[in-house]
């Protein structure tokens, strides 16, 4: 494009990364005048660093625009020059606020303190592998150490059908470690005796209870009963425990043992053989009982 010839001011502009290139130049009639306009950035670079890493970012300009966001380790390039807002956040974590300025062609470099608020929980509660609900959300398996802010949780242990749940409320505070031990216990039913003849005694898996007529609570699954009472035979049976439900095997009749006879073998010479109904006693003389 053609110009008369004079002095004029050039200004060469690329905004918003690039200040303003002025001069002044002087076209003479059929000569050819040039510019060579050289920008000088107006932007810098921002890195941000965290320990731990993975702290969350949201970055500001002045009129409270976001026009960043990510994670740490973070790094935005090309940001005009001036001051801006960061923010670093996590739940875990205190929030970081600040403002920051960029210059030109300089890398602005932010490495906070990034200060915990949060505790622990240890859970070791048995049998391993038991779902663990914190305010009914699923938070993992025994056993487990979660991460929580200070507060206080409904805790909640739950197992397979044969185990209670168990449900407490836990504080916690921050920097602090709550432990959470202990034994999910079984699901219980009861079991009704009531013998014939009654003040039999009772034993359980080789435990022994109060006499009959007892009701027994035990947890669920399958025992060996055996009840015993001197002048009468002793009962042996298998019992099964239900949840929440009273097992019953009705009365049980104790007989008493049948009476018992001798025998005296004698025999010239003695050492005989003894054959009783095809069944051998030893040798002569023997007394046996029938």
């Amino acid at each position: 494009e053609e110009i008369r010839p004079g002095a004029y001011k050039v200004i060469v502009k690329k905004p918003p990364l690039y200040h303003d290139y002025p001069e002044e130049v002087m076209v003479t009639r059929d000569q050819k005048t040039s510019v060579n306009a050289i920008l000088k950035p107006a932007f810098g670079s921002l890195a941000v660093i965290t320990n731990p890493p993975d702290i969350n970012v949201a970055l500001y300009d002045a009129t409270e625009t976001q026009i960043g966001t990510g994670k740490t380790p973070f790094q935005k390039d090309k940001l005009p020059s001036g001051s801006y807002k960061l923010m670093l956040y996590h739940t875990f974590y205190d929030t970081w606020l600040e403002k920051i300025d960029i210059r030109d062609g300089k890398t602005t470099i932010i490495s906070p303190t990034i200060i915990p608020n949060f505790g622990t929980l240890d859970v070791s509660v048995t049998p391993n592998g038991s779902q663990v609900l914190v305010d009914g959300k699923n938070a993992g398996t025994t056993p487990c150490k979660l991460k929580l802010s200070p507060g206080t949780y409904s805790v909640k242990i739950v197992s397979q059908d044969i185990w209670e749940s168990r449900e407490q409320k836990v504080l916690i505070d921050r920097g602090q470690t709550e432990y959470l031990p202990g034994a999910l216990e079984r699901k219980k039913g009861s079991l009704r005796v009531i013998s014939d003849p009654p003040e039999a005694n009772v034993n359980i898996d080789g435990k022994d209870y109060e006499l009959t007529p007892n009701i027994i609570q035990l947890p669920t699954g399958s025992y060996k009963l055996r009840l015993s009472k001197e002048g009468f035979q002793d009962y042996e049976g298998t019992v099964n425990i239900e949840w929440n439900k009273i097992t019953d095997p009705g009365k049980i009749s104790m007989s008493k043992p049948q009476p018992m006879g001798s025998l005296q073998v004698t025999s010239t010479p003695p050492g005989a053989n003894i054959t009783i109904d095809g069944k051998d006693y030893n040798f002569t003389p023997n007394t046996i009982q029938l």
